[in-house]
């Protein structure tokens, strides 16, 4: 797999062919140096990458001939849902780049009790562009082809369990550790939900115990909300890694 992926804003199923704008166009051009001839990997955001040849360079357009289409989403074995209370400012960003490259198809924040940062206050648009600006570079670190779903704001309240997910938040308070959920197998899907850096209140966890959700051990320590996403996150999509491979 190349280190040098880019974006198409469009389907690659069945196409020959594609155009590379703007933004991706000047990337390959201008940043990596890429001439006529010269072969890139591209992927769509819906589970495709593939191979292909430039054909041509204009001022914020590259035209690409597709020589191999492969559907490759490279997604965890287990889909996992994050429901997050999100820190102030670039930190949120950078959370939402790190979670995607550690694997959650879909990602909401969630306003909670202790919550430093109201997402809804802000421009909706200019969030969701910021959003998807970070799930993207996180695609094409990470080697992943397929766009979570990045959901609008809500109260924690509003968050429930969908048919078959079985969910999960991390709490100091005590729970269950990784070592005994090993022994049950990993979900097929799961919802997961962090708080924000002071923690979910003890009303809070227990309106999410009354709805289906579990404790998950954070250990004793107070950790900041991207670390404590980045190790339930890596957790499931590492465990789940193990039992495909039988380990």
């Amino acid at each position: 797999m190349s280190l040098e992926r880019f974006h198409v804003g469009r389907s690659l199923a069945g196409a020959r062919s594609v155009l590379v704008a703007e933004t991706e166009a000047r990337h390959m051009t201008k940043v990596m140096r890429k001439r006529p001839g010269d072969e890139v990997t591209v992927f769509d955001g819906e589970g495709r990458e593939a191979r292909a040849r430039i054909l041509a360079v204009a001022r914020d357009q590259v035209e690409l001939e597709i020589l191999e289409i492969l559907e490759l989403d490279r997604a965890p074995a287990c889909r996992i849902a994050l429901e997050v209370a999100l820190p102030r400012g670039g930190e949120a960003q950078d959370l939402v780049r790190r979670a995607v490259e550690c694997g959650v198809a879909e990602l909401r924040p969630i306003h909670c009790e202790r919550s430093v940062h109201r997402s809804d206050r802000k421009d909706p648009e200019k969030r969701r562009e910021r959003f998807e600006a970070a799930a993207l570079a996180a695609l094409k670190q990470s080697g992943r082809n397929r766009m979570p779903e990045l959901r609008e704001p809500v109260e924690l309240a509003a968050v429930e369990l969908f048919p078959g997910e079985r969910g999960f938040y991390g709490s100091t308070r005590g729970g269950l550790s990784p070592r005994r959920l090993e022994r049950a197998g990993t979900p097929a899907r799961v919802r997961l939900v962090v708080g924000p850096e002071g923690g979910l209140g003890e009303a809070e966890e227990e309106a999410l115990r009354a709805r289906g959700f579990e404790a998950l051990s954070l250990g004793a320590g107070v950790l900041r909300v991207e670390t404590a996403v980045i190790a339930l996150v890596s957790w499931f999509a590492a465990a789940a890694a193990d039992e495909i491979a039988g380990a």
